[in-house]
């Protein structure tokens, strides 16, 4: 199943995956970073790879929003939790809002799919004309090539009355490119059991990489060492 149909098809699914996740004080990591570095007074802000919108659920509580995501069923899933805020499918290499925004945010290591450092480059200087003067970007990245380690693991599990996912898969590298078939089993009552492979191809950069691309667009550029998942935080601010 190619990987755009898999997230119309299955993309709930992948709101239950990650019920382990603290959206809420990921919000709160990121607002004291916002705070630390931005100068711009208003209020509206970008989320890069919003997904179903989960993040979006307590920026709002702070900014005017507005999210941005390659894929339908993603975006469809965010429609329908917060009808108030405006979605847009679009590619982040090819970012054309026609407007500008004091917190632009990209989480969850959503940069790690741009394909190439050709690429990687226009979606930062993309990023950079949608910030206002004084505006802060937040970057959460993916694995650096240095920090990488072959054949790890990965098992994730969910499990109700209703539906119950496992999800196994095989980290390997191809050069800078991180190869990851993600193995899903899921079983819902009334709906039999599913089986299908996710094949994701991220980017891999050493973080000084990123700082001299974003450096490159034009923007002052701060690492925060750990942030939520131990890969750092990248933020780059618009003087």
């Amino acid at each position: 199943m190619a990987l755009e149909a898999l997230y119309d098809e299955y993309a709930r699914y992948y709101d239950l995956l990650y019920s382990f996740k603290n959206y809420q004080q990921e919000v709160i990591e990121v607002q004291s970073i916002i705070d630390k570095y931005r100068t711009s007074t208003g209020i509206d802000l970008l989320e890069v790879g919003c997904g179903t919108g989960q993040h979006l659920k307590y920026y709002k509580e702070h900014y005017t929003c507005t999210g941005v995501d390659l894929n339908a069923g993603m975006l469809a899933i965010a429609r329908e939790q917060l009808p108030d805020v405006p979605f847009y499918e679009q590619d982040m290499v090819q970012l054309n809002l026609n407007q500008q925004f004091d917190v632009i945010s990209s989480l969850f290591s959503s940069i790690g799919y741009v394909a190439n450092q050709h690429d990687l480059v226009t979606t930062f200087a993309a990023m950079a004309a949608h910030l206002k003067t004084g505006g802060v970007l937040v970057i959460e990245p993916w694995l650096t090539p240095s920090g990488f380690t072959p054949g790890f693991i990965h098992m994730t599990t969910y499990e109700s009355e209703d539906v119950k996912i496992a999800r196994m898969g095989l980290s390997e590298a191809r050069g800078n490119t991180c190869l990851l078939d993600m193995h899903y089993l899921v079983a819902e009552k009334g709906k039999g059991v599913t089986t299908w492979v996710d094949r994701n191809e991220l980017t891999m950069y050493e973080i000084s990489e990123l700082v001299e691309m974003l450096e490159s667009v034009g923007l002052q550029v701060h690492v925060e060492e750990l942030g939520f998942t131990k890969r750092g935080l990248i933020v780059g601010i618009k003087k």
